[in-house]
Protein backbone atom coordinates (compact mmCIF):
# COMPACT_ATOMS: atom_id res chain seq x y z
CA UNK A 1 0.00 0.00 0.00
CA UNK A 2 1.39 3.43 -0.91
CA UNK A 3 2.18 5.98 1.79
CA UNK A 4 -0.66 8.27 0.70
CA UNK A 5 -3.17 5.44 0.49
CA UNK A 6 -2.09 4.29 3.93
CA UNK A 7 -2.56 7.80 5.33
CA UNK A 8 -5.93 8.15 3.62
CA UNK A 9 -7.06 4.82 5.09
CA UNK A 10 -6.25 5.80 8.64
CA UNK A 11 -8.76 6.36 11.38
CA UNK A 12 -7.78 9.95 12.03
CA UNK A 13 -7.93 10.02 15.81
CA UNK A 14 -6.01 13.17 16.70
CA UNK A 15 -4.07 12.99 19.94
CA UNK A 16 -2.68 16.50 19.64
CA UNK A 17 -1.82 18.76 16.73
CA UNK A 18 1.10 21.13 16.97
CA UNK A 19 2.40 23.11 14.02
CA UNK A 20 4.19 26.40 13.58
CA UNK A 21 0.87 28.16 13.26
CA UNK A 22 -0.28 26.76 16.59
CA UNK A 23 2.51 28.63 18.37
CA UNK A 24 0.04 31.52 18.59
CA UNK A 25 -1.37 29.52 21.50
CA UNK A 26 1.84 30.06 23.44
CA UNK A 27 2.05 33.47 25.01
CA UNK A 28 5.84 33.28 24.79
CA UNK A 29 5.93 31.93 21.21
CA UNK A 30 8.55 34.44 20.04
CA UNK A 31 11.05 33.06 22.56
CA UNK A 32 11.19 29.58 20.99
CA UNK A 33 14.37 29.14 18.94
CA UNK A 34 13.63 28.37 15.29
CA UNK A 35 16.10 25.48 15.39
CA UNK A 36 14.07 23.84 18.17
CA UNK A 37 10.70 24.36 16.50
CA UNK A 38 10.34 20.97 14.83
CA UNK A 39 11.39 19.11 17.98
CA UNK A 40 9.02 21.10 20.19
CA UNK A 41 6.19 20.45 17.72
CA UNK A 42 6.88 16.72 17.55
CA UNK A 43 7.25 16.29 21.32
CA UNK A 44 3.94 18.05 21.84
CA UNK A 45 2.28 16.03 19.08
CA UNK A 46 3.18 12.77 20.79
CA UNK A 47 2.18 14.13 24.21
CA UNK A 48 5.65 14.05 25.78
CA UNK A 49 6.26 17.76 26.39
CA UNK A 50 3.40 20.25 26.45
CA UNK A 51 2.82 23.86 27.38
CA UNK A 52 2.46 25.29 30.88
CA UNK A 53 -0.96 26.83 31.72
CA UNK A 54 -0.82 30.33 33.23
CA UNK A 55 -3.15 32.00 35.71
CA UNK A 56 -4.44 34.40 33.06
CA UNK A 57 -5.69 31.50 30.93
CA UNK A 58 -2.83 31.57 28.42
CA UNK A 59 -0.25 28.85 27.92
CA UNK A 60 3.52 29.31 27.94
CA UNK A 61 6.01 26.88 26.54
CA UNK A 62 8.80 28.39 28.65
CA UNK A 63 11.59 27.34 26.25
CA UNK A 64 14.40 28.61 28.49
CA UNK A 65 13.07 27.01 31.69
CA UNK A 66 15.12 24.01 32.73
CA UNK A 67 13.87 20.44 32.91
CA UNK A 68 13.59 19.03 36.42
CA UNK A 69 14.23 15.43 37.43
CA UNK A 70 10.53 14.80 38.05
CA UNK A 71 9.64 16.22 34.63
CA UNK A 72 12.26 14.06 32.95
CA UNK A 73 10.77 10.99 34.64
CA UNK A 74 7.31 11.86 33.33
CA UNK A 75 8.58 12.48 29.79
CA UNK A 76 10.39 9.15 29.73
CA UNK A 77 7.40 7.27 31.11
CA UNK A 78 5.06 8.77 28.50
CA UNK A 79 7.54 7.94 25.73
CA UNK A 80 7.86 4.32 26.82
CA UNK A 81 4.08 4.14 27.34
CA UNK A 82 3.43 4.87 23.69
CA UNK A 83 2.63 8.55 24.10
CA UNK A 84 -0.10 7.86 26.64
CA UNK A 85 -0.08 9.68 29.97
CA UNK A 86 -2.11 7.72 32.50
CA UNK A 87 -0.37 9.36 35.44
CA UNK A 88 1.60 6.15 36.07
CA UNK A 89 -1.04 5.46 38.71
CA UNK A 90 -0.14 1.78 39.07
CA UNK A 91 3.37 2.81 40.12
CA UNK A 92 2.51 5.47 42.70
CA UNK A 93 2.26 3.06 45.60
CA UNK A 94 5.71 1.59 45.10
CA UNK A 95 7.84 4.74 45.11
CA UNK A 96 10.69 4.23 47.58
CA UNK A 97 11.98 7.78 48.02
CA UNK A 98 10.88 9.67 51.13
CA UNK A 99 10.79 13.00 49.25
CA UNK A 100 8.46 11.62 46.58
CA UNK A 101 5.72 9.91 48.58
CA UNK A 102 3.23 12.75 47.97
CA UNK A 103 4.85 14.21 44.86
CA UNK A 104 2.77 14.60 41.70
CA UNK A 105 5.40 12.58 39.78
CA UNK A 106 5.64 9.70 42.27
CA UNK A 107 4.45 7.07 39.78
CA UNK A 108 6.71 8.24 36.97
CA UNK A 109 9.70 8.30 39.34
CA UNK A 110 8.97 4.81 40.66
CA UNK A 111 8.78 3.49 37.10
CA UNK A 112 12.07 5.07 36.05
CA UNK A 113 13.82 3.79 39.18
CA UNK A 114 12.48 0.27 38.66
CA UNK A 115 13.86 0.16 35.12
CA UNK A 116 17.20 1.68 36.12
CA UNK A 117 16.66 4.79 34.02
CA UNK A 118 16.95 7.39 36.79
CA UNK A 119 18.56 6.67 40.14
CA UNK A 120 18.06 8.50 43.41
CA UNK A 121 20.61 10.77 45.00
CA UNK A 122 20.56 8.32 47.91
CA UNK A 123 18.38 5.36 48.79
CA UNK A 124 15.78 7.69 50.32
CA UNK A 125 16.27 10.95 48.39
CA UNK A 126 15.37 11.44 44.73
CA UNK A 127 15.49 15.27 44.60
CA UNK A 128 12.57 15.62 42.15
CA UNK A 129 12.76 19.41 41.74
CA UNK A 130 16.48 19.52 40.90
CA UNK A 131 17.42 20.46 37.33
CA UNK A 132 18.78 17.89 34.89
CA UNK A 133 22.03 18.62 33.04
CA UNK A 134 22.50 17.78 29.39
CA UNK A 135 24.82 14.90 30.27
CA UNK A 136 22.38 13.53 32.85
CA UNK A 137 19.56 13.71 30.32
CA UNK A 138 21.71 11.92 27.76
CA UNK A 139 22.30 9.09 30.23
CA UNK A 140 18.56 8.86 30.89
CA UNK A 141 17.79 8.73 27.18
CA UNK A 142 20.43 6.09 26.46
CA UNK A 143 19.12 3.87 29.24
CA UNK A 144 15.58 4.57 28.02
CA UNK A 145 16.66 3.13 24.67
CA UNK A 146 17.95 0.02 26.40
CA UNK A 147 21.64 0.68 27.01
CA UNK A 148 22.92 -1.26 30.05
CA UNK A 149 24.24 1.19 32.61
CA UNK A 150 26.91 -1.02 34.17
CA UNK A 151 28.04 -2.62 30.94
CA UNK A 152 28.48 0.75 29.22
CA UNK A 153 30.35 2.36 32.11
CA UNK A 154 27.56 4.84 32.82
CA UNK A 155 28.35 4.55 36.55
CA UNK A 156 31.52 5.20 38.51
CA UNK A 157 34.16 7.88 38.20
CA UNK A 158 34.13 8.04 34.39
CA UNK A 159 30.38 7.89 33.84
CA UNK A 160 30.12 11.39 32.30
CA UNK A 161 32.95 10.74 29.86
CA UNK A 162 31.41 7.44 28.76
CA UNK A 163 27.92 8.91 28.43
CA UNK A 164 29.16 11.82 26.33
CA UNK A 165 31.12 9.48 24.06
CA UNK A 166 28.11 7.28 23.35
CA UNK A 167 25.71 10.24 23.13
CA UNK A 168 27.94 11.79 20.50
CA UNK A 169 28.14 8.49 18.65
CA UNK A 170 24.36 8.41 18.26
CA UNK A 171 23.95 12.19 17.76
CA UNK A 172 21.97 12.90 20.91
CA UNK A 173 23.49 16.36 21.21
CA UNK A 174 23.03 17.26 17.54
CA UNK A 175 21.58 20.74 17.16
CA UNK A 176 21.50 21.73 20.83
CA UNK A 177 22.59 25.22 21.80
CA UNK A 178 23.55 24.97 25.48
CA UNK A 179 26.51 23.69 27.44
CA UNK A 180 25.74 20.04 28.16
CA UNK A 181 27.23 20.37 31.63
CA UNK A 182 24.51 22.93 32.41
CA UNK A 183 20.84 22.35 33.18
CA UNK A 184 18.90 21.46 30.03
CA UNK A 185 16.40 24.11 28.82
CA UNK A 186 13.01 22.75 27.76
CA UNK A 187 13.44 23.53 24.07
CA UNK A 188 16.83 21.81 23.87
CA UNK A 189 15.58 18.88 25.94
CA UNK A 190 12.93 18.51 23.23
CA UNK A 191 15.69 18.42 20.60
CA UNK A 192 17.53 15.72 22.55
CA UNK A 193 14.36 13.63 22.86
CA UNK A 194 13.73 13.99 19.13
CA UNK A 195 17.30 12.88 18.47
CA UNK A 196 16.77 9.93 20.79
CA UNK A 197 13.78 8.82 18.70
CA UNK A 198 16.27 7.88 15.98
CA UNK A 199 18.57 5.86 18.25
CA UNK A 200 18.45 2.13 17.60
CA UNK A 201 17.56 -0.11 20.52
CA UNK A 202 20.80 -1.99 21.35
CA UNK A 203 21.23 -5.76 21.31
CA UNK A 204 23.33 -7.50 23.97
CA UNK A 205 24.78 -10.93 24.52
CA UNK A 206 25.23 -10.86 28.25
CA UNK A 207 26.85 -7.49 28.88
CA UNK A 208 28.41 -7.25 25.42
CA UNK A 209 26.66 -4.97 22.93
CA UNK A 210 26.55 -6.61 19.51
CA UNK A 211 24.83 -3.99 17.37
CA UNK A 212 25.38 -4.64 13.67
CA UNK A 213 27.21 -7.91 14.30
CA UNK A 214 24.45 -10.50 14.47
CA UNK A 215 23.09 -11.53 11.07
CA UNK A 216 19.36 -11.30 10.75
CA UNK A 217 18.91 -8.86 13.64
CA UNK A 218 16.71 -6.04 12.36
CA UNK A 219 17.51 -2.72 14.02
CA UNK A 220 14.54 -0.92 15.51
CA UNK A 221 14.56 2.69 16.64
CA UNK A 222 13.25 4.14 19.89
CA UNK A 223 10.33 5.80 18.11
CA UNK A 224 9.39 2.55 16.39
CA UNK A 225 9.63 0.41 19.52
CA UNK A 226 7.87 2.63 22.03
CA UNK A 227 5.67 4.97 20.00
CA UNK A 228 5.28 2.78 16.91
CA UNK A 229 5.83 6.12 15.25
CA UNK A 230 6.55 6.55 11.57
CA UNK A 231 6.83 9.80 9.66
CA UNK A 232 5.91 10.63 6.08
CA UNK A 233 7.03 13.81 4.38
CA UNK A 234 4.19 15.66 2.70
CA UNK A 235 3.16 19.05 1.39
CA UNK A 236 -0.02 20.78 2.55
CA UNK A 237 -1.68 21.83 -0.71
CA UNK A 238 -4.91 23.25 0.63
CA UNK A 239 -7.42 23.78 3.37
CA UNK A 240 -11.03 24.86 2.80
CA UNK A 241 -9.93 28.51 2.68
CA UNK A 242 -6.35 28.51 1.32
CA UNK A 243 -4.65 26.74 -1.59
CA UNK A 244 -1.42 26.78 -3.60
CA UNK A 245 -2.99 25.19 -6.68
CA UNK A 246 -6.45 26.74 -6.88
CA UNK A 247 -8.03 23.49 -5.68
CA UNK A 248 -9.41 23.69 -2.14
CA UNK A 249 -10.28 21.09 0.48
CA UNK A 250 -13.93 20.12 0.30
CA UNK A 251 -14.69 20.91 3.95
CA UNK A 252 -13.30 22.92 6.84
CA UNK A 253 -12.40 19.66 8.60
CA UNK A 254 -10.32 18.37 5.70
CA UNK A 255 -6.79 18.98 4.38
CA UNK A 256 -5.40 18.30 0.91
CA UNK A 257 -1.97 16.64 1.12
CA UNK A 258 0.65 15.56 -1.39
CA UNK A 259 2.85 12.61 -0.44
CA UNK A 260 5.42 11.83 -3.10
CA UNK A 261 3.51 12.06 -6.37
CA UNK A 262 0.14 11.21 -4.84
CA UNK A 263 -2.47 13.74 -3.78
CA UNK A 264 -5.33 13.04 -1.44
CA UNK A 265 -7.66 14.59 1.11
CA UNK A 266 -7.64 13.61 4.78
CA UNK A 267 -10.13 14.29 7.55
CA UNK A 268 -7.69 16.42 9.47
CA UNK A 269 -7.59 20.14 10.16
CA UNK A 270 -4.54 22.40 9.91
CA UNK A 271 -4.22 26.17 9.95
CA UNK A 272 -4.03 28.10 6.68
CA UNK A 273 -0.47 29.15 7.60
CA UNK A 274 0.67 25.59 6.81
CA UNK A 275 -0.59 25.70 3.23
CA UNK A 276 2.38 25.43 0.88
CA UNK A 277 4.62 24.15 3.65
CA UNK A 278 6.55 20.91 3.69
CA UNK A 279 5.42 18.92 6.73
CA UNK A 280 5.97 15.62 8.45
CA UNK A 281 2.89 13.53 9.10
CA UNK A 282 3.47 11.64 12.32
CA UNK A 283 1.58 8.35 12.20
CA UNK A 284 1.10 6.19 15.26
CA UNK A 285 0.91 2.42 14.82
CA UNK A 286 -0.40 2.84 11.24
CA UNK A 287 -3.73 3.67 12.85
CA UNK A 288 -3.88 7.35 13.73
CA UNK A 289 -2.25 10.63 12.82
CA UNK A 290 -0.70 12.10 15.94
CA UNK A 291 0.22 15.37 14.33
CA UNK A 292 1.29 17.33 11.30
CA UNK A 293 4.59 19.04 12.00
CA UNK A 294 6.02 21.88 9.92
CA UNK A 295 9.63 21.41 8.87
CA UNK A 296 10.19 25.03 7.86
CA UNK A 297 11.63 24.01 4.46
CA UNK A 298 9.15 25.84 2.24
CA UNK A 299 10.29 29.10 0.68
CA UNK A 300 7.51 31.53 -0.23
CA UNK A 301 7.73 34.60 -2.45
CA UNK A 302 5.73 36.74 -4.85
CA UNK A 303 5.84 35.50 -8.45
CA UNK A 304 6.17 38.11 -11.21
CA UNK A 305 6.74 38.09 -14.97
CA UNK A 306 8.67 41.11 -16.22
CA UNK A 307 8.79 42.98 -19.53
CA UNK A 308 9.68 41.13 -22.75
CA UNK A 309 13.40 40.97 -23.52
CA UNK A 310 14.00 42.69 -26.88
CA UNK A 311 17.55 41.66 -27.71
CA UNK A 312 20.22 39.06 -27.09
CA UNK A 313 20.04 35.30 -26.86
CA UNK A 314 16.88 35.47 -24.72
CA UNK A 315 15.02 37.82 -27.09
CA UNK A 316 11.22 37.53 -26.84
CA UNK A 317 11.47 35.75 -23.49
CA UNK A 318 10.32 37.15 -20.14
CA UNK A 319 12.21 37.38 -16.84
CA UNK A 320 10.45 35.46 -14.06
CA UNK A 321 11.17 36.38 -10.45
CA UNK A 322 10.12 34.89 -7.14
CA UNK A 323 10.49 37.00 -4.04
CA UNK A 324 12.69 39.40 -6.00
CA UNK A 325 15.06 36.65 -7.16
CA UNK A 326 15.23 35.84 -10.88
CA UNK A 327 14.57 32.18 -11.57
CA UNK A 328 15.15 32.46 -15.31
CA UNK A 329 14.06 33.93 -18.61
CA UNK A 330 11.07 32.03 -19.95
CA UNK A 331 9.14 31.72 -23.21
CA UNK A 332 5.38 32.30 -23.16
CA UNK A 333 4.71 28.57 -23.38
CA UNK A 334 7.09 27.63 -20.58
CA UNK A 335 5.42 26.16 -17.52
CA UNK A 336 6.35 27.93 -14.29
CA UNK A 337 4.68 25.37 -12.05
CA UNK A 338 1.80 22.96 -12.29
CA UNK A 339 -0.16 24.11 -15.35
CA UNK A 340 0.66 27.79 -14.87
CA UNK A 341 2.53 29.15 -17.91
CA UNK A 342 4.19 32.48 -18.51
CA UNK A 343 1.36 33.34 -20.91
CA UNK A 344 -1.22 32.69 -18.16
CA UNK A 345 0.48 35.24 -15.97
CA UNK A 346 0.80 37.75 -18.84
CA UNK A 347 -2.90 37.38 -19.62
CA UNK A 348 -3.86 38.07 -16.05
CA UNK A 349 -1.51 41.02 -15.86
CA UNK A 350 -3.04 42.45 -19.05
CA UNK A 351 -6.54 42.18 -17.60
CA UNK A 352 -5.51 43.83 -14.35
CA UNK A 353 -3.36 46.47 -16.02
CA UNK A 354 -0.57 45.87 -13.50
CA UNK A 355 1.25 43.13 -11.63
CA UNK A 356 -0.73 40.12 -10.52
CA UNK A 357 0.41 38.87 -7.12
CA UNK A 358 0.90 35.15 -7.44
CA UNK A 359 2.39 33.39 -4.43
CA UNK A 360 5.10 30.90 -5.36
CA UNK A 361 6.28 27.96 -3.29
CA UNK A 362 9.64 26.24 -3.41
CA UNK A 363 8.73 23.42 -1.05
CA UNK A 364 11.90 21.35 -1.34
CA UNK A 365 14.28 24.30 -1.25
CA UNK A 366 15.89 23.59 -4.63
CA UNK A 367 15.26 27.14 -5.94
CA UNK A 368 12.62 26.07 -8.45
CA UNK A 369 8.92 26.85 -8.19
CA UNK A 370 6.92 23.82 -7.09
CA UNK A 371 3.53 25.54 -6.83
Amino acid sequence: MSTMKKILSLTLALAMLMSVSVFAGFADAAEIDKDATEAVNLLAAVNILNGIPQEDGTTDFAPAATIKRAEAAKMIYVLRNGGKDDGATTWKGVVTFADCKDHWAAGYIAYCEAYGIINGRTETVFDPEAPVTGIELAKMLLTTAGYKTEAEGFTGANWEKNVVAEANAVNLFAGVKFAITDAAPRQWAAVMFKNAFEVNVPTYIGDYRVDGILNGVQAISVKEKFLKLTEAEAVVLATKTASVTGTYATAATKTLLKVGTEIGEVDFTVADALVGQQVKVAVYNDESILGIVATGKAVIGELKVGAKITSGTDKDKYPVTVGGTTIGNKATTDVICGTLTVQNVLDQQAKKGNWVAYTAYDVDGNKTVDY
